[in-house]
């Protein structure tokens, strides 16, 4: 095929702009009247104006709505891990069962991204979306009623392939919609639409402890109630809303067979590199605090004159490993926040790496400083606090980078995007299934179940191995080429 026959389209020829959605600058009605207000030789008529106005509200209400729906939806998926010691206890679970219910979640909900995200993409339909966050929330929100492993397994398992395919398609609608509306684009829409992920993990790890412990794991249900409604609202207001501001065709015609080889190769090293952050977000969220958390009261329960259940540990360790969480997670909404907002298009090589290398010190120091502070109170938030900073900090190595790493791979290939937010996020999520199987490792095969009965030095090597992960994850931004991201730059 000749380079003549690639040749773009005159509509193809301005920038495209850098969102989880392929924008080119004909991405609404409104772009020519922006310009022409933009140009002082030729005064926008108050017609105009107003038809401006009119389209960046109507672009900011759903945006906010897409921000809301992923706010709700990440309520759900942190709660199969805060609460994997009540559900152990509850269940009755033995070693390779707690495993299980740790590797599936980011297993189903990854793996069936691409294909979720390629039939988007194929039929430019957002019906994905809604339908994950209802069916996910009723789902995950109905663990409490689970009587065996099995019965928690069917419900883990549809909960998290529906809310793994409510996010390539939803991510790909926030950055097509909210680029035009943030000077940075699409890094900048990717990491508030993330940002409010964050936020509602956090509201789900604070909350499912708080109600297991308050009124039984049942009362998840209650999480779930404003499904529908979200769904239906999320449904009826972007059913019409395409993310792709050109024809399929005409966006792979922009780009001759070789140089679109060369930007898949580099989408895949982004995608590797993310594949190694998320294994350390699992396995801090999912994990590692969880055992140095229950392995703190245990401590604490040994010195007791009476001795504490097993129920009463689980729920303690719940507590205090909720609350680390909670600030990791936290961090992580901060981070992606003020990566997509300050760090420019062209200028992600650096970022990438130093912002893994902070990651993993704190990542390392957790344990080190958790047990340096402790007060023997899983919810004294000021002796916790050094801990809290860490978590926070940690997480710049392994989520921050998102919005900008999302932002470039998107650029790359403004044709295919949920396809390639999907190979971003879901294809990531799969691989770090195996996250629990590293812990194992590092805990020198000691089982999870187990582990926190080890000496403390023991657990804190596990932090230090996964901090030693997204050190290699960084490092490999050197592989990318400097006048790609260059080429790519002006891709506003």
């Amino acid at each position: 095929m000749t380079q003549s026959q690639h040749t773009p389209s005159p509509d193809l020829t301005p920038n495209y702009e850098d969102a989880a959605g392929a924008v080119g600058v004909h991405e609404s009605p409104t772009a020519e009247i922006a310009a022409a207000i933009e140009d002082t030789a030729t005064p926008a008529t108050p017609a105009q104006l107003i038809t401006v106005v009119t389209a960046q509200t109507i672009s900011g209400a759903k945006f906010s709505l897409l921000s809301v729906s992923h706010a709700y939806i990440d309520i759900f998926p942190i709660l199969l891990a805060t609460l994997l010691w009540p559900l152990r206890e509850r269940l009755g679970l033995n070693e390779w069962q707690v495993t299980a219910v740790l590797m599936i979640s980011p297993i189903c909900s990854g793996a069936l991204q691409p294909l979720f995200a390629w039939l988007s993409d194929r039929y430019d339909s957002r019906i994905g979306a809604p339908l994950g966050l209802l069916i996910g929330a009723l789902a995950i929100g109905s663990i409490g009623f689970a009587q065996n492993f099995w019965q928690l397994i069917a419900l883990q398992t549809v909960g998290v392939i529906c809310t793994g395919m409510y996010h390539p398609i939803a991510t790909a609608q926030a950055g097509q919609i909210g680029a035009s509306l943030f000077r940075n684009g699409r890094a900048q829409a990717i990491g508030l639409f993330i940002g409010a992920g964050m936020l509602g993990t956090v509201l789900g790890a604070k909350l499912g402890p708080g109600l297991n412990a308050s009124h039984g794991m049942t009362s998840l249900f209650w999480l779930a109630a404003p499904a529908l409604l979200i769904a239906l609202v999320l449904h009826a207001k972007l059913r019409t809303h395409s993310h792709m501001s050109a024809p399929r065709h005409q966006l792979r015609a922009s780009l001759t067979r070789a140089e679109s080889k060369r930007r898949w190769r580099i989408i895949s090293l982004l995608a590797s590199q993310n594949a190694m952050r998320f294994t350390v977000q699992v396995a801090l969220q999912a994990v590692i605090i969880n055992v140095w958390a229950k392995s703190k009261i245990l401590a604490d329960a040994a010195a007791l004159p009476v001795p504490l259940s097993e129920r009463e540990i689980a729920a303690q360790a719940s507590i205090l490993n909720g609350n680390i969480v909670a600030a990791l997670t936290l961090g992580m909404g901060i981070g992606v926040f003020l990566a997509g907002r300050y760090i420019p298009r062209g200028s992600e090589r650096a970022p990438l790496i130093w912002m893994s290398l902070i990651g993993a010190i704190a990542t390392a120091l957790i344990p080190f400083v958790g047990n340096a502070t402790y007060s023997g109170n899983p919810s004294d938030h000021l002796a916790l606090l050094p801990v809290y900073l860490c978590a926070c900090i940690g997480s710049i190595g392994f989520f921050a980078t998102f919005p900008i790493a999302t932002g470039l791979a998107q650029r790359l290939q403004p044709g295919h995007t949920s396809l390639v937010t999907a190979l971003m996020m879901g294809v990531g999520w799969a691989i770090s299934s195996i996250a629990p199987l590293l812990a194992i490792l590092f805990f020198a095969g000691v089982s999870i179940d187990h582990a926190p009965e080890l000496p403390a030095q023991r657990i804190a090597t596990a932090f230090v191995c996964f901090a030693a992960i997204l050190i290699i994850a960084g490092l490999s931004t050197l592989l990318i080429p400097r006048d790609l991201i260059a080429k790519v730059a002006d891709n506003h």
